[in-house]
């Protein structure tokens, strides 16, 4: 019996002889900066003044697009924000082509072709493709990362709503905290729910909404209204329940989808026709009477997204006095197996999204 050496190498650690590992960070940085110089290189080379975006366009004939693309990868002071802007394929060939048109030096041409189809390579060795990379370099690009994530939003929305086969354009919550007159420690709350374009995209899809309103001072506390049994039984007694879901008739299409129920807090609607033939607009309400009681340190509306929403709009309105402007927030919070406990608000849970929270000021 003949034994064969085996060579040994820990995990972890470069086997003998080798160098240590570049760090993902500093080759992403390393190839997209080549990028960067290789695509101001060529703005130097092509005849004529490049002040703009423009002034490319016209001068090697390309699409409004690409020149944009291009022009903004030269001009970036950090390369990594720019992953995105990073031109497809097709639309390199096309500016290689036409950058020898134009008799673009061709070193500048060869540099530029060298420049991108490492980045290709490079996407694939780490990303597996250009939507994976540009996951991979949102978390450490020092700035600029919003355009990398709406970028994954929109294709995570394209995506979702393929596989749920349905879609809503725009989903409204707006959230209205009063006092009850006669009773200035209890404070009813309404919630106005509006699905803007709501469409499904295939017959047979099943297209259901839930929606339900919590209250509750104390973060650490359980909310009363909570579709989650075991929060109802711990939450604090003396707070009222929620009533049923109101559809407001005169701000919903006509005429209106049939609903059919579903447990407590989910109602099947059932659409006309597939497609935007069959998109419906739908408003609804929900009161909740006596839903919290004595001084309250926060307002808050945590709604709860289960369907493929295009742009999502949260309103809360709290009488004026009840509470300081300046400490409204918006977060996101998502929790994989458990998205109805996302209202616990785990540090853990808090998802890297980018929201803007604005002050509408006092109103009637």
């Amino acid at each position: 019996m003949t034994v064969m050496p085996v060579a040994k190498h820990v995990v972890g650690l470069p086997p003998p002889g080798h160098a240590p590992a570049v760090s993902f960070e500093e080759t992403a940085a390393k190839v997209l900066g080549e990028v960067q110089g290789a695509c101001a290189a060529l703005l130097d080379a092509v005849p004529g003044a490049m002040h703009r975006a423009v002034d490319l366009e016209k001068s090697l004939r390309l699409d409004k697009k690409l020149a944009w693309q291009v022009f903004k990868l030269a001009q970036a002071d950090q390369p990594l924000a720019e992953a995105v802007n990073v031109p497809a394929r097709s639309s390199v060939q096309r500016l290689l082509t036409a950058a020898r048109k134009r008799r673009v030096p061709a070193a500048v041409v060869e540099r530029l072709a060298a420049a991108f189809e490492s980045f290709e390579e490079f996407a694939v060795a780490h990303g597996g493709d250009r939507t994976g990379l540009l996951s991979l370099v949102s978390g450490i690009a020092p700035d600029g990362t919003e355009q990398v994530e709406l970028k994954v939003r929109k294709s995570l929305f394209r995506g979702n709503a393929h596989v749920w086969g349905m879609q809503v354009g725009m989903v409204t919550r707006t959230f209205i905290v009063y006092q009850r007159p006669g009773a200035e420690a209890v404070f009813d709350g309404v919630l106005v729910s509006g699905y803007v374009g709501m469409q499904r995209l295939r017959p047979g899809a099943r297209v259901a909404q839930s929606e339900w309103v919590g209250f509750g001072n104390d973060p650490a506390k359980p909310l009363a209204g909570s579709p989650d049994p075991a929060d109802r039984a711990m939450a604090e007694p003396g707070q009222g329940a929620t009533q049923g879901l109101e559809i407001l008739e005169d701000y919903s299409t006509q005429p209106l989808p049939e609903f059919r129920r579903v447990g407590d807090i989910e109602t099947e609607i059932v659409f006309p026709a597939p497609g935007r033939a069959g998109a419906v607009t739908l408003y609804t309400s929900r009161y909740s009477p006596g839903g919290a009681q004595g001084e309250q340190s926060r307002f808050a509306l945590s709604p709860l997204v289960s369907s493929p929403i295009e742009t999502l709009v949260v309103e809360v309105l709290v009488p004026e006095g009840l509470s300081d402007p300046g400490t409204a927030s918006v977060a996101v919070y998502g929790r994989r197996g458990a998205v109805e406990r996302t209202h616990e608000r785990r540090a853990l849970d808090l998802l890297p999204q980018r929201e803007s929270v604005t002050y509408l000021g006092a109103r009637e």
